[in-house]
């Protein structure tokens, strides 16, 4: 089936790459829409005014919880909420200093230490490669865990993920997830000894929150995956190609 072009998507692209035009009058101007984006944006009649932006930056700070239970954190999380608040009206107000009507192709980033994520790939090398002293450095540096508590980290690790931990296709679903509920039910002095002596950092809430977020999701649904795999390679090599 043969597609044919708006009738105007020619005049729109002439636009942009020449700034002459009906509406343009020869202003330049930043973006970061995609080519499609401004041509459809000026098909419907509106012009480019420029590239706007909000940040908002707090300090997460402590909040103490009871670690017995399955809680939110709910001070944390309205920082969270407040900060992407303030950001986007701050960039709200950007619009409205360059004559804006509204914004489009809006993109909210998050950025994370990379040597934190150097520090959680030791980490997760470690932990398959069973080397209790370079697990134990590296979850000390990190904040999470006392050198000496990290064997008992590693037996509690490997016992709840079971088969998840080792290599080849194994399926995540809802049955494996409370497969893993009751092998650590069956190890309480493990969990009581992480749970006394480990900490989150705050700068780690939001990457974790995510990852739980995503494995969650992947068991709702089931699948099938060698998950150890997946895990090293998205460390080593997905960071290395988003860093590029």
């Amino acid at each position: 089936m043969a597609v044919m072009p708006h009738p105007r998507a020619d005049a729109a692209l002439r636009c942009l790459a020449t700034g002459q035009g009906e509406r343009h009058q020869g202003r330049r101007f930043s973006s970061d829409l995609s080519v499609d984006e401004a041509v459809l944006l000026k098909e419907v009649g509106y012009e480019p005014r420029g590239l706007v932006i909000g940040c908002g930056v707090y300090h997460i700070g402590i909040q103490y919880q009871n670690w017995s239970n399955n809680e939110e954190m709910t001070g944390l999380t309205q920082v969270m909420y407040a900060a992407r608040a303030d950001a986007i009206r701050r960039m709200q107000t950007h619009a409205a200093k360059i004559g804006a009507h509204g914004v489009i192709g809006l993109k909210l980033e998050v950025r994370i230490d990379r040597d934190r994520v150097i520090l959680a790939t030791a980490a997760f090398d470690a932990f398959v490669a069973r080397d209790v002293d370079a697990f134990a450095r590296a979850v000390d540096e990190l904040g999470w865990l006392p050198p000496d508590r990290a064997a008992t980290a590693l037996e509690v690790l490997e016992l709840g993920l079971g088969d998840l931990a080792g290599p080849g296709p194994v399926r995540l679903d809802r049955e494996a997830v409370l497969a893993a509920r009751d092998r650590l039910i069956g190890r309480p002095d493990g969990i009581v000894e992480l749970v006394l002596h480990g900490e989150l950092p705050p700068q780690d809430l939001w990457p974790a929150r995510g990852v739980a977020q995503l494995f969650g999701t992947i068991a709702r649904v089931g699948a099938t995956a060698d998950w150890r795999d997946l895990i090293g390679k998205a460390l080593h090599d997905g960071w290395t190609t988003a860093d590029r």
